[in-house]
């Protein structure tokens, strides 16, 4: 795969919980993919699919 690693930015640290310790930024074409912690010899896979959907809060 055209992936390159990453270092983690200071924008996701908030992220903690739900990103494992590597993630990949894609060149081409411009998307985010990352490993999980508990298999670290995975295939990457898609922030898009597999990132925590967001709550929808009825504030």
């Amino acid at each position: 795969m055209h992936l390159e690693r990453t270092n983690r930015p200071l924008y996701v640290r908030r992220f903690y919980d739900y990103l494992p310790l590597k993630f990949f930024r894609c060149r081409r074409c411009q998307r985010t993919f990352y490993l999980h912690k508990d298999t670290p010899d995975s295939e990457p896979e898609s922030m898009k699919e597999t990132a925590p959907k967001p709550k929808a809060s009825y504030t």
